[in-house]
Order: structure tokens, then sequence, then C-alpha cells
């Protein structure tokens, strides 16, 4: 049983009516324990609000405040009328003694009056204590609820969880609460929360590009696309599958970069003309086309920006593939009979150098007449060659041999020797070959040995 603190302050209102968003206060009466009363009247209907804060004010100095039924009525109404006019609920801070009867001295039982007087009587004043209600909410939700008398202490219950957050404790009015935590009004609990922290990552091709730490249901965005070569980013995944920003982070995440292999074209241009085109995955190794055909050309291989390349070839990005060619060399041959060749003559003519102007070979005792294409000499090379192209042989010709022999029949030019060592000798005693003279006939039989002159003398 509570007992009447000194220091209490006792209250009773009057109202038009029992429902408080319907009715008014009319009057507001109060006793101190030391008999002082002090009343509030709502005279002209209008003074509600005014009445009640010169109340709350003046019960700012009490510890106690004491009704009859007042816990089921009197504060009721009272803090409705509290709540509707904005006013700050000092109400229930205080201790609350609801006055239900006397008893007798040591009695359990209210005391029924009238009450016959049998002897010298104590009567004690009888209190109901209060019942507060309370709850504790989670995320709006009571996860539990129940009533209880003033100052009983409740327990703590389970640590409510809530996805993507920390449970910090609890809280009443806003403050932080501790357990066992003593009831003294109708309480609502609200569990506090702090939002969890997610890390995450971004990985291309093995490396971390960028990495973080936000608060839960943080939405995250992607960093620049990473770059590896000859592969397109398709997007980014999470635990295999591909994912949209912005990310909302519900846990620690690890963004995994997804690459698709680029394709490349290419083409194989010979003299301007495309032979072959394709297109295959980055880093495939083709292969070239057949060596294209160029009149009085000759293929010489293939170029992908002024560079020589070799087959297979490995594609790095769209490539041409041009053909390179050189002037085929068409040889030239002479044949010189004997002579010497200038070695400025050309040894090979092209397709753009049709026509030369040869010089003379050399061969002592010989006049050269001309270069032929046959070896009859019938065909003669006039200082062009033929349009068909191809190689070819040059015959020398040359004039019949004009040597100066000495008198032992040998050319003093070329060394040749005559067709005969001995002299032979003309009518004027000349020798055809070398021209060595000599005086008389030389008679043999009649005939000159040197000149055939026949002598007209039978007998010498």
């Amino acid at each position: 049983m509570k007992k009447q603190k000194k220091n209490c302050l006792f209250f009773d209102i009057e109202t038009t009516g029992l429902a408080a968003d319907i009715s008014a206060i009319v009057v507001i009466g109060c006793r101190t324990s030391e008999g002082d009363c002090i009343q509030w009247f709502n005279e002209d209907g209008f003074s509600q609000k005014e009445i009640l804060k010169d109340f709350l004010n003046y019960c700012t100095d009490w510890d106690q405040l004491v009704s009859f039924n007042g816990a089921t009525f009197d504060l009721p109404f009272l803090q409705t009328k509290i709540k509707e006019y904005g006013l700050s609920d000092s109400l229930s801070e205080k201790e609350h003694l609801d006055f239900v009867g006397w008893a007798e001295d040591g009695a359990s039982e209210v005391t029924e009056f009238p009450y016959v007087l049998a002897g010298d009587v104590n009567f004690a004043a009888v209190y109901k204590t209060a019942v507060y209600e309370y709850s504790f909410v989670s995320g709006g939700v009571a996860v539990s609820s129940g009533e209880a008398e003033a100052l009983t202490a409740i327990a703590e219950p389970a640590d409510p969880y809530m996805e993507h957050y920390d449970f910090i404790g609890w809280t009443a009015d806003g403050k932080a609460v501790t357990f066992p935590f003593v009831l003294e009004k109708d309480t609502v609990l609200t569990a506090e929360y702090s939002k969890k922290q997610y890390g995450y990552s971004f990985e291309a091709d093995g490396e971390t590009v960028f990495a973080g730490v936000s608060d839960a249901l943080c939405e995250v965005t992607a960093p620049s696309d990473p770059e590896k070569e000859h592969y397109d980013l398709v997007g980014w995944s999470v635990d295999g599958k591909l994912v949209s920003f912005p990310y909302v982070l519900t846990g620690d995440t690890r963004f995994t970069a997804v690459f698709a292999v680029k394709s490349y074209e290419y083409s194989f241009v010979a003299d301007g003309v495309t032979v072959s085109s394709g297109e295959a995955e980055a880093l495939t190794e083709i292969s070239a086309p057949a060596d294209p055909h160029k009149d009085h050309y000759d293929f010489i291989g293939w170029t992908a920006d002024g560079e020589a390349v070799s087959f297979p070839h490995e594609l790095t990005g769209n490539t041409t593939f041009t053909a390179e060619f050189a002037l085929t060399r068409y040889k030239i041959t002479y044949e010189l009979g004997g002579g010497t060749g200038d070695p400025l003559n050309p040894s090979y003519y092209t397709a753009e150098t049709m026509s030369a102007d040869l010089r003379d070979p050399v061969l002592p005792c010989r006049t050269f007449e001309g270069w032929y294409y046959d070896g009859g000499f019938s065909v003669p090379f006039v200082g062009a060659f033929p349009e068909e192209c191809g190689d070819v042989t040059l015959h020398a010709k040359w004039s019949e041999p004009a040597h100066t022999f000495g008198t032992d029949h040998v050319c003093s030019v070329c060394g040749e020797n005559a067709e005969s060592p001995d002299h032979v000798y003309d009518g004027s005693h000349e020798c055809v070959i070398c021209g060595h003279e000599t005086a008389g006939h030389e008679f043999e039989n009649g005939v000159c040995v040197m000149c055939g002159y026949a002598c007209e003398h039978t007998e010498y």
C-alpha cells in the first residue's frame, strides 16, 4: 500500500462530459497538504488552455499528486487536453496516488460508511496503485507489450532484429534507458538502430580498381569503365549476375568486371582491289590468301600500316593488308662472239624500262654491226625490248676481220695467226697476207713459185 508524501497535492476536475475529445474542463481544484486551496475556472467556456497551463505550472513544485478515481478519469482527461493544446505533459513525471477509501487501522479492506462506532478507531487512507501500460516498438511494430503497477521494474526483451541495421538500445521519450526499467507512467520503449556499414570493391581482370565502405542501403555508382586490350566492358557482375547502377548496397559486395573479346575486320588489298576480307575475334591468327598476280610484277609480301607482316598473323585491330609488288626484272644475256661487252650495259629490263641505248661491244680487227635477237642475225634489236616481255639474249654481229699481219703472219692487233704461215704472193710479188715484197721470179718447171707466173721459155 502506497503512502501519502508530505509534499503532496490533492486535485480534482469537473467537466462537461466523460469523453475528453468532445467535452471541456469547467474547473480544476487543488488542495495542498497544508490545507491551502486554489481553483481555476473556465468561466467563458474558451479558457481551457489557459487554466490548464496555470494548473501545470502550479504542479511543478509538488512531488506527488493525489486524486479520487483520478487514474481512470481525471489524469487521462487532462492528458488528452494537454496533447490537444500541444502542452508539455509534466503530470506523467509525478508520482500519482488514487484515493479509494478509508480502512480501519491494520485492515486490508476499505471500510464502508456509515460506520457504527463501537470503540476508538483509527482510519487510514487507502490508495490504489496506478497501473501503466508499456510496449516495446521496433520499426513501428510492437514486438512486446504489457501492463504493470507503477514503479514495477520491467526486464529488457531479446534484442530485436532489423535487416541492415545494428540494434544499439531502447529509448523512452527520446532518451536512452537501462534495464531493469522502473515503470512510472504509460511508456513506449523504442528500439534504436544504426545502419550497418558494408565494404565493396570493383575488380577488373584480377586487380582492384576501386574500393570503399558505405552505409547499408546506400546507392553506389560504378567507377570509370576499366580498359582491357582487345576487350569491351559488358558490365559489372555480383555473384555471377550482371547488375545495374546505382546499386543498393545490402552487404559486403565484390563487383567483377565482365568483358567480351572484341571483333576486328580485316581485308587483303592488291593493286587497289580487295581480294579477301573477313571478321574475327581479337588475337585470332589469320592466314594470308593465295599470292596475288600483277602482270610484269613480282609479289614480295603483305604490309599493314607500312610494315611488313608475316603469317599466320595475330589480329590486334581492324587491319588492311596491302600487297607489295616489285617490277619483274627480265634478264638480258649478251652473246658477244668473242668480243668484250660494256659493263654499263644493263643486265635486265622491266616493263617500265622497255628501251635501252646499248653501248657497242669491242672485238679487235672487227667492226660491230649491231645486236640481234637470234644467232642467225635475222631479227635486229633496234633499241626496244619485246612488248610481251621475258628474258632475252642479244647476239653481237661482227664484220669480217681486218688483221694486220707481220711477216711472221701473226696479227699485230689481235695476235691471231694467218691461215697460212707461208707468204702468198700476188703477181707483183707482194704477199697478200703480210705485204712482203720480193724481186725476181723463182721458177720451177717454168712456173714462178711465188706468183705463179708461167715463163714462156721452155728451156733454161
